[in-house]
């Protein structure tokens, strides 16, 4: 009887130990989706974060820089300047498309060799227009078909590195330059503005999401991104980012992360 008795209180304690690991098992599966899901919030969060710095913010300051350049000819050129306010209707009619974009995240086709070099194009000459600023755009090397996801990353990049320049360095002139290398492709934007001086984490600048922005999106291909400038001798805006990099968020990724968004 003794000996049953043992053996009963031995089963007893082997069965509550594997109900332990049980629920030590289920409470660390749960942290782990917790941790998970928490983290796909954060990342559809940036995102979003970025492409409305890209889209809305960029196209806000651009059309109220616009309107403060054609407010004086109101009066005194109207010919002038009602073809100046058709102009700005049809970047503020944009902007609110790529808002829509950015927030649904319904993104664009696949534009071809030419297509894309017109899109660079376009994007420079709409954040100068008004402004007494010359832009140029070269492109260098045999142009080769990129991703959805490269031209997406090239073109806000240079949308970014052109929008600071009209902004805040009171340049003269812009370069913009496409060289398709061998194995990847480099996007510089020049300026001869005022410069200034960079610090070395792009968190450091609080409350402004552009360099910081086109670091992570030049990262997230495994690209590189390096800003040069210093006070009065313009600034150089690289990016440099591999053919074959992929995209550190997968379409999977996504969708958990917009899945996601339901905790909150």
């Amino acid at each position: 009887m003794a000996g049953g008795r043992v053996h009963e209180d031995e089963a007893r304690l082997a069965a509550a130990r594997v109900a332990a690991q049980l629920a030590r098992a289920k409470r660390r599966a749960r942290m782990r989706s917790l941790k998970a899901r928490f983290a796909g919030i954060l990342e559809e969060r940036t995102r979003l974060a970025r492409e409305l710095h890209d889209t809305l913010l960029q196209g806000v300051t651009g059309i109220a820089l616009q309107l403060g350049t054609v407010l004086p000819y109101v009066r005194t050129s109207p010919d002038a300047a009602a073809k100046e306010l058709e102009r700005i209707v049809e970047l503020a009619l944009a902007t609110s498309r790529d808002a829509r974009q950015a927030v649904w995240d319904m993104r664009p086709p696949v534009l071809d060799d030419s297509e894309f070099v017109r899109a660079v194009e376009v994007t420079a000459q709409r954040l100068v227009s008004g402004a007494a600023i010359a832009v140029r755009v070269t492109v260098a090397g045999a142009v080769r078909p990129l991703s959805l996801t490269h031209q997406s990353v090239v073109l806000r990049v240079v949308q970014e590195a052109v929008g600071n320049a009209v902004r805040h360095a009171e340049a003269r002139t812009i370069r913009v330059s496409l060289a398709y290398r061998d194995r990847s492709i480099r996007v510089a934007v020049v300026d001869d503005g005022r410069g200034f001086a960079v610090e070395t984490d792009f968190h450091s600048y609080q409350g402004h999401w552009g360099l910081l922005g086109m670091q992570e999106r030049a990262g997230s291909l495994s690209g590189e991104l390096v800003v040069r400038s210093a006070p009065g001798r313009g600034t150089r805006v690289t990016l440099a980012v591999p053919y074959r990099a992929r995209s550190r968020t997968s379409p999977t990724t996504e969708r958990a992360a917009l899945a996601a968004t339901e905790l909150t």
